[in-house]
């Protein structure tokens, strides 16, 4: 369970906010990347009768 920020000056707060905020969105182009890494081999593999 993650901590919680209480105890942290907002400076803090907001710079743990924004490394969050990176990581979820470096997360969201690897999961994208997967799914059109898969979506092009599905088109590849079907494509060529």
């Amino acid at each position: 369970m993650p901590e919680p920020l209480d105890h942290l000056t907002r400076a803090q707060t907001q710079s743990v906010t924004r490394a969050r905020k990176a990581r979820n969105y470096a997360i969201l182009a690897v999961l994208v990347g997967v799914c059109g890494l898969f979506y092009a081999l599905a088109i590849v593999k079907l494509g060529g009768h």
